[in-house]
């Protein structure tokens, strides 16, 4: 098949349904869609498989790997079928078949790119939230909210892992996504990753002719909870694998600004969000990746 489209479900059913009916909407015979069950309750796994299509493909994992680890358990799957391009898409984004079109043209026109993502709209389709990810050892906010050019694609530091369409051959190439990120700065990682690579197409486009409308599934609690404390955490793994050299000016760079974020969180009675901050620094500087403890993970859910 010419293409996979990598979808993770987290006891979310009813998201994961309407991202299933919305592909068959397209109409198109030459998608295998692999949808990564990431350690849901054995109920939701089972709803799941009595809804299957002769196209889908379910992977069934026994606990939660985070994004990262859900991602490359469906991205080794698609490069076993020797698709020629992998789309990662979260359930809470959508697209039009059209959208689809335009990155795959994009991505064939242009032997170079590694990887291309479509605007990211808001859900009413009238706003930019994400035109491009912007190094994240530098920017606090790495959204980028205005595309360089409306007509031609464009290079960015990364994109957006909520609708990116990557090439096999680059993946198979150049490894996966590092799971000790969990959740948030893995795209990035790899973007970055794989733009060091000369061997291999290497560069990371927006084509702003393309759009994803995206309405954020994960409650508000949970963003300035589990949200802050990995994206906290994984800014000191990032500096590391990316910015050995820098590191005696980054990290108390950032330590500074932590404390300022949780100085802020303090101010507004935010106390456990202030508390995901006062951790996600701690672990990031004495080296603790991956999965948060769980019994912090339940405080915030």
């Amino acid at each position: 098949m010419q293409l996979a489209i990598i979808t993770i479900n987290w006891n979310s059913n009813q998201r994961t349904f309407d991202t299933l009916n919305l592909i068959r909407h397209w109409g198109r015979k030459d998608i295998l869609v692999i949808i990564v069950d990431n350690g849901s309750e054995p109920e939701s796994v089972l709803e799941i498989k009595n809804n299957l299509a002769k196209n889908h493909y379910l992977i069934e994992l026994a606990h939660n790997k985070g994004f990262s680890g859900a991602c490359n358990e469906g991205i080794r799957k698609a490069l076993e079928n020797n698709i020629e391009n992998i789309f990662l898409l979260n359930t809470d984004a959508t697209l039009t078949a059209t959208d689809i079109t335009k990155l795959e043209v994009a991505l064939a026109q242009d032997a170079t790119i590694a990887a291309i993502g479509p605007l990211i709209l808001d859900s009413n389709g009238t706003k930019i939230l994400n035109a491009g990810g912007r190094n994240i050892a530098w920017y606090y906010h790495t959204n980028s909210a205005q595309a360089r050019d409306l007509e031609n694609v464009y290079d960015v530091d990364y994109v957006s892992g909520t609708a990116v369409m990557i090439k096999s051959e680059v993946l198979r190439e150049s490894g996966l996504f590092c799971e000790s990120y969990f959740f948030s700065g893995e795209v990035a990682d790899w973007c970055t990753t794989i733009k060091k690579r000369v061997d291999l197409p290497n560069r990371v486009v927006i084509d702003p002719r393309a759009s994803a409308l995206h309405k954020p599934e994960m409650a508000s609690s949970l963003r300035g909870t589990l949200y802050t404390y990995y994206t906290v955490r994984n800014r000191y793994l990032y500096i590391r694998r990316h910015h050995k050299l820098l590191s005696p000016l980054l990290v108390p760079l950032w330590v500074i600004r932590h404390f300022r974020h949780w100085l802020a969180a303090r101010k507004e009675g935010a106390r456990v969000e202030a508390g995901m901050v006062w951790r996600g620094v701690r672990d990031g500087l004495l080296g603790r990746w991956g999965r948060i403890d769980q019994r912090w993970e339940k405080l915030c859910t």
